[in-house]
């Protein structure tokens, strides 16, 4: 079995700016802008759906990819609460 790892893009910093929603094999897309373009969110709500995508694709500063599935998780069982909505924050 052979696995292909990247280091991905570094101007994608998590945050999708539009997502679409699919239906059935097709669960749908995700879209997002480099760096603090997508305006990440100044504080995280309790519950964070987190997109889990196999493709990710950049098109000049447009990022995007499919999504394989969403996960919801509840950040209110972590006790880690430095997050800043500044992509250059450690948190």
């Amino acid at each position: 079995m052979s696995v292909f790892t990247d280091n991905g893009y570094p101007a994608f910093k998590g945050y999708a700016t539009n997502v679409n929603i699919g239906s059935g094999q097709n669960c749908g897309q995700w879209e997002a802008r480099p760096g603090n373009s997508g305006h990440p969110p100044g504080v995280l709500p309790n519950v964070i759906n987190i997109i889990i995508t196999d493709n990710v694709m950049k098109d000049g500063p447009n990022i995007s990819g499919n999504i394989k599935q969403i996960v919801s998780v509840d950040r209110t069982l972590s006790a880690n609460d430095n997050y800043a909505g500044n992509p250059g924050h450690d948190g």
